[in-house]
């Protein structure tokens, strides 16, 4: 999706599209990695509902960006235990 606006509203409607499915892997990735943060959280806030594993790498990565931490550590709980293996191996890294 081009223009900042029409990506807010992709990565809010991606919440609603449950289950998980490679429509998330497709669009909420790139979301993820968006540079507008605001896109970013609303990605984060749709990977923390539908929950695709596939999004993990991408959540943790937002850890370390300062404007969208506190919600990329949202997201990582509501995957709860799931993500663990996958925050070991980035930590270790």
């Amino acid at each position: 999706p081009q223009g900042t606006a029409l990506r807010l509203e992709a990565a809010r409607a991606l919440a609603w599209i449950k289950p998980a499915s490679p429509l998330h892997t497709s669009l909420l990735i790139p979301l993820l990695r968006d540079a507008d943060c605001t896109v970013v959280r609303a990605a984060l806030h749709s990977a923390a509902q539908v929950k695709p594993v596939e999004a993990v790498p991408d959540i943790i990565s937002a850890l370390l960006e300062q404007k969208v931490a506190g919600e990329a550590v949202d997201a990582l709980t509501h995957y709860g235990p799931s993500a663990l293996p996958m925050l070991d191996r980035a930590y270790a890294d």
